[in-house]
């Protein structure tokens, strides 16, 4: 699984730019996939040297290419998980440098690298105890008795659709799953959703 993340990490999650929108990551701080940058080519530059160091560290590792939007896969294995600079070149066709046409500091992150700790419990029953403890909470209780959501006693209910159709989902699973409380839940999830259909009215 390891070896498989790793060859999937040279992958790029999508081009740097499709020549309608800002490029996406811009304001990007860290990658796992090698990234590509929207870098403006330079006049009478034919090739790009892409230049990676570490900041804390003797690394360095570069590749050269055409396109000034190319990705960094040619490298990208070899850089450990470190925060590294970018620096790319424009080199002309005698090998001289005619300017720096970009320039990028990020941090390259840590990759999978299993295995992780096993499981405690068995996911299912995990799932089922998370849903219960949002089941037993005052605010969701509330429910039973009232369409009205409490915000004193949880203010967040005022991102309404987020959270009390969260809610609504959460009880529909108790009542899924748990079928002892089935009735109360499935009241709980009916109140909650009258409370927004109302609010949509």
């Amino acid at each position: 699984m390891n070896a498989e993340a790793a060859k999937e990490y040279l992958t790029p999650i999508r081009p740097a730019s499709e020549g309608r929108n800002p490029c996406w990551n811009e304001f990007c701080k860290k990658f796992i996939y090698a990234p590509a940058f929207d870098i403006k080519a330079v006049e009478g530059a034919e090739n790009y040297k892409f230049i990676v160091k570490e900041k804390d560290g003797s690394g360095e590792w570069s590749f050269t290419s055409a396109d000034p939007c190319a990705d960094l896969s040619p490298i990208w294995a070899s850089i450990p998980p470190a925060r590294v600079d970018l620096t790319v070149l424009a080199i002309d066709g005698k090998d001289n440098v005619r300017d720096t046409a970009y320039k990028r500091s990020f941090l390259r992150d840590f990759p999978f690298e299993g295995p992780y700790n096993a499981n405690v419990r068995p996911y299912r029953e995990a799932a089922i105890m998370a849903a219960l403890y949002i089941h037993k909470t005052p605010e969701a209780q509330k429910f039973k008795e009232s369409s009205i959501p409490d915000l004193d006693l949880y203010s967040h209910f005022t991102y309404a659709n987020k959270v009390i159709g969260g809610l609504i989902s959460v009880e529909a699973k108790v009542a899924e799953y748990v079928p002892s409380l089935k009735d109360e839940a499935l009241l709980i999830a009916r109140n909650a959703a009258k409370f927004l259909m109302d609010q949509s009215r």
